[in-house]
């Protein structure tokens, strides 16, 4: 029993030798032993990449300062001037006076819906003169020049004028004609350069109007009257927008000399 447990003991350690003897076959005596080192990590071609954020060099800023602003600090809206001046280009209007005592003397009033008033003004001595003949005339005028505001004028505005233009007036309707009934008057004779030789100064109704007649006695009477201060009472028909003086002539049909 002993003797088979020694052949076992025996034949174990012949195998641990012969195994040892096998490994040390691979192993160079004249290498050094290689120390261990961990294997690199694989990485997997299709994993996805590892995101880098970048980092920011942006200069950080100061924090800013909070101001508490009072009801009274406040800012307010700030009203937009006026301007100062700007063109005036055939505004029309009337040329009105001022009361006596007034700081300015005339104010030009614009036609329109806002009748805006202003100051006016001649840009030269001539055009000031002409413009100041039309005040309170009801004449329409148009002007050009050049508005100014903030000044010392009619409602702190004045238009400076550096030409202006008077409109006609819208013309009249004439009548045809009218009767004449016992006028009186005398017949007045016309300088020598004038169109016309003479002309009618009647007293009433008063007036002037160029005279004559198609009978011949009538006519000739006419004549012998002119200038001899005979008063005369006549009868006929005044036309008017005819060649005659003022535009207007009576066509005797009577005359009745006034006895003084």
């Amino acid at each position: 029993m002993r003797g088979r447990q020694w052949l076992i003991a025996v034949w174990g350690f012949t195998l641990v030798c012969a195994s040892l003897c096998g490994c040390s076959a691979f192993i160079d005596p004249g290498e050094p032993v290689a120390t261990w080192m961990p294997l690199p990590t694989r990485v997997l071609t299709n994993a996805p990449s590892p995101t880098i954020t970048p980092t920011s060099t942006a200069t950080p800023k100061p924090p800013t300062a909070t101001v508490d602003v009072t009801a009274s600090e406040t800012p307010q809206a700030t009203a937009i001037p006026a301007p100062t001046s700007g063109r005036v280009a055939g505004w029309r209007g009337r040329v009105r006076s001022l009361p006596d005592g007034s700081a300015f003397d005339d104010y030009f009033r614009r036609l329109g819906e806002r009748g805006e008033q202003y100051g006016i003004e001649g840009a030269d001595a001539a055009v000031a003169e002409e413009l100041a003949q039309w005040r309170d005339s009801e004449r329409i005028v148009k002007v050009w020049g050049v508005l100014q505001r903030d000044v010392e004028d009619y409602g702190d505005a004045r238009i400076r004028v550096e030409r202006f233009e008077v409109e006609a007036l819208a013309p009249s309707p004439v009548p045809g004609s009218e009767l004449v009934k016992g006028w009186l008057g005398t017949v007045r004779t016309l300088p020598p350069q004038a169109l016309y030789d003479d002309y009618f100064h009647a007293q009433s109704p008063r007036g002037q109007y160029g005279i004559a007649s198609d009978v011949d006695r009538l006519a000739q009477e006419l004549i012998r009257y002119r200038d001899t201060g005979t008063v005369i009472r006549i009868w006929g028909v005044l036309e008017y927008g005819v060649s005659d003086y003022g535009e207007k002539r009576i066509m005797v049909t009577r005359i009745q000399v006034v006895e003084p």
